[in-house]
């Protein structure tokens, strides 16, 4: 299999060894930009946490966070006052 990209949704329950195999299939010759994109949750200091925050200095991986709060004018009135008063705090803090 040869691929041009791929997309992980909740991308904190995937292992660091399929990201390698998934990367190691990035070898499409068609496209001009080959890449893997994730999006999840903090996990704590894992191998996202490691490739993706802490990235070494002149990595290809990037970062992009976004707490809920910055997308407050797309969501329902009441979803954050109601996240934070019913979900454990470890929760709210994702």
């Amino acid at each position: 299999m040869n691929l041009g990209g791929y997309l992980v949704e909740q991308g904190e329950e995937t292992s660091e060894q399929a990201h390698m195999a998934l990367n190691g299939r990035l070898r499409l010759k068609t496209p001009a930009v080959r890449l893997g994109m994730y999006i999840g949750n903090p996990n704590g200091h894992d191998w996202i946490w490691r490739r993706f925050k802490q990235r070494a200095e002149g990595s290809d991986y990037r970062l992009f966070e976004a707490p809920s709060q910055e997308n407050a004018a797309n969501l329902p009135e009441d979803y954050l006052e109601k996240l934070e008063a019913n979900a454990p705090e470890l929760w709210v803090k994702r």
